[in-house]
């Protein structure tokens, strides 16, 4: 274990030391996300990492991580009847370092990423590249840990997630519902098409013509 601590270490300086080269500045780029041992925020341990974001076609690397618990296998040890246990037990370093709710382990994680930041390489994260559903970047922008904002950058990629998956949720929300258009395909506040007119009845807004797979697709790539 302390081998692959020390590895560690010279492995995320060597990163840092690179995206100072990229930027040319010691005011960097980082991606930041959170993962959880379960899902659904009722794990007990989680773990924040902070990664280089050089761009698309770079070599990303892990800069720091931060690893938050609530539970430790040795304090519920305390309370046996075995006299040899509890002499462990009684000095033992206890694990638990976070005392709130699962779900605040990736904000908190986060800004102690960034307020060692200057202390451990010499650098500031000043654009933080999120996916844009969590309060870890809103957590590290009140602290105000440096003396300049940090600039919030999006994920396309999550962006594109969020996109497609409101427009099916529209599609969804709206499939019993009837809509009158005009021969020009402008939607019309009246219950019954005049055929005559040119006037169109529809179920929904998707299928043929409207909101196909393939156009929500088309509508993410845009």
């Amino acid at each position: 274990m302390p081998a692959a601590k020390e590895e560690a270490v010279v492995s995320m300086t060597k990163a840092a030391e690179e995206a100072v080269t990229h930027f040319s500045s010691t005011d960097i780029s980082v991606s930041v996300d959170g993962t959880w041992q379960r899902r659904g925020f009722s794990s007990k341990n989680g773990v924040v990492t902070v990664l280089t974001n050089l761009g698309k076609h770079q070599a990303n690397k892990v800069i720091d991580t931060d690893i938050r618990t609530t539970y430790c296998h040795t304090c519920p040890q305390k309370n046996r009847d075995n006299v040899k246990l509890s002499t462990i037990t009684e000095d033992h370093c206890c694990a638990v370092n976070h005392q709130e709710s699962a779900g605040k382990m990736e904000a908190d994680g986060a800004v102690a990423c960034f307020k060692r930041s200057k202390a451990k390489y010499g650098v500031q994260y000043t654009k933080y590249l999120g996916d844009g559903d969590s309060k870890a970047f809103t957590n590290v922008n009140r602290t105000q840990i440096y003396d300049k904002p940090i600039v919030k950058e999006e994920c396309t990629g999550h962006v594109q997630k969020r996109m497609g998956k409101a427009i099916m949720n529209a599609v969804a929300e709206h499939k019993s519902e009837k809509f009158i258009v005009d021969a020009n395909g402008q939607q019309l506040k009246k219950k019954v098409a005049n055929p005559s007119r040119g006037e169109k009845c529809y179920s929904g807004i998707g299928g043929v013509n409207r909101l196909t797979k393939k156009a929500i697709m088309s509508i993410q790539g845009h």
